[in-house]
């Protein structure tokens, strides 16, 4: 959720994320880009970006205002278990 209760994200086992407008419950949008269920996701402190992890072993950094993904790592399966996200300032 963003700093100011305005904005959420959610991850889903559909393979998606949504962005939500918390004050209409509006979804504002779907971003596409896993192959397999998602674990978690977090939002940047100014609501500009999210960051996604998902069972396909790959995370990507979100653009939320293009709703497209401006960067993507993938990790050797047999070596990556991520299950959390987080993003901090430094």
């Amino acid at each position: 959720m963003s700093k100011n209760g305005m904005l959420a994200v959610s991850s889903s086992d559909d393979m998606t994320l949504k962005i939500w407008d918390l004050e209409s419950g509006r979804e504002l949008g779907t971003l596409r880009g896993h192959s397999d269920s998602l674990y978690s996701v977090a939002l940047s402190d100014d609501s500009r970006r999210a960051v996604s992890v998902a069972d396909d072993h790959i995370l990507k950094v979100w653009a939320l205002e293009t709703q497209s993904p401006i960067a993507t790592f993938t990790c050797d399966a047999a070596a990556c278990a991520v299950h959390s996200t987080a993003i901090t300032r430094s």
